[in-house]
């Protein structure tokens, strides 16, 4: 619930820091908005339940947040459980918040294409529409096939490797697909994802028992996966004549961590056949289509970094003004403060201070 830390119990640094005994016009903007709704149901914002913010072990700048419920202006709306990326240290001393909703316009990339084979670890997709007119099949055969094994479809190359896996690999292993244009730190809104392949092998059948597909974030050499594998658990079974094969689910709302990020596609298939010899054509041509169909805003936790003050390692005996916090933005609910000290590498449970106006 709503914290203020009383200075006598804090040992700066250790236990906690001396500004976050001092509160500031968003600490008491929280408070009149909490009251506000615990005393009229169609005003102010509140917690109604969870929304609890906690540091990552082991720490990192990375904190997450727990699933829950508010209510802002007389209407509720449920919070989904996240992790949020706190940004990188001043050389003094800072405090940011986390609220909700951040609010943002969807991006919407329409359909992608895998624009070509496999080049190294993944293959690449483009907006364009060129490739599915044109596109071909790549031919391979792997050593064997093992029944109940998972085998990744290398999107735009010849699955080539015999040795399934009894489970899938955390996301991120690559010979997925990556959208060429960084998202620049866009959102996207809940919906309806797809992805379309054909598959065919040379002789006999194929049988399918699932095939799982993910989305999700590529940063560097680091992976983000949005929400859940989507999974078609119906069964196939893929003969030699070409066969198109969709699968598509709902996936949450998500924002790109950072402008450089790129999106990133990968898929599974559990095999059920066992073969001593076989090969699986992929369409070269593979269209993710719709990969998203946003509408309208999307909402989700934001974390807002408050201005760095004059000092590192402030206490209370500093000759300066302590650290703010930034304003909570309008309509919003606060849920938490993270201190952040000049020069950190990671947030522990001591940098968060719960701000939740609990109704």
């Amino acid at each position: 619930m709503f914290t203020i830390r009383q200075l006598q119990t804090i040992t700066n640094g250790t236990n906690g820091y001396d500004a976050q005994a001092f509160p500031d016009s968003s600490d008491f903007s929280a408070l009149v908005s909490g009251i506000a709704a615990a005393a009229n149901a169609s005003t102010g914002g509140a917690v109604v339940t969870g929304c609890v913010l906690t540091a990552k072990t082991p720490a990192s700048m990375i904190v997450s947040l727990s699933a829950g419920q508010v209510r802002l202006n007389g209407t509720a709306a449920t919070v989904p459980a996240t992790t949020l990326t706190v940004s990188a240290a001043s050389t003094t001393d800072r405090r940011d918040i986390v609220y909700y909703p951040h609010v943002v316009t969807g991006a919407n990339l329409g359909t992608l294409y895998v624009t070509g084979t496999l080049t190294g670890t993944n293959a690449t997709m483009s907006a364009s529409s060129a490739t599915a007119a044109t596109a071909t099949h790549t031919a391979g055969n792997g050593s064997g096939l093992q029944t109940t094994k998972w085998y990744r479809l290398a999107l735009g190359h010849m699955i080539t490797s015999a040795a399934g896996l009894t489970t899938i690999p955390a996301f991120g292993t690559g010979h997925g697909a990556v959208f060429g244009t960084s998202l620049g730190g866009k959102a996207f809104a809940a919906g309806t994802w797809s992805l379309t392949v054909k598959l065919h092998v040379p002789s006999g059948t194929l049988t399918i028992k699932a095939i799982h597909l993910r989305v999700g974030f590529k940063n560097g050499a680091s992976y983000r996966q949005i929400g859940s594998d989507i999974v078609d658990s119906a069964g196939l079974s893929i003969g030699t004549a070409a066969q198109t094969v969709t699968i598509s689910g709902s996936l949450p709302a998500s924002t790109a961590p950072g402008a450089t990020t790129r999106l990133y596609v990968e898929a599974w298939m559990l095999s059920g056949t066992s073969k001593s010899s076989w090969g699986l054509y992929l369409g070269v041509g593979a269209a993710l289509c719709p990969l998203v169909t946003p509408t309208g805003t999307i909402k989700s936790v934001g974390i807002l970094a408050g201005t760095p003050c004059a000092v590192a390692g402030w206490t209370r005996n500093s000759s300066t003004p302590p650290p703010m916090k930034p304003a909570i933005p309008a309509t919003g609910v606060l849920l938490a403060e993270v201190y952040v000290p000049g020069s950190a590498s990671s947030i522990a449970a001591k940098n968060i201070v719960d701000k939740r106006c609990i109704v």
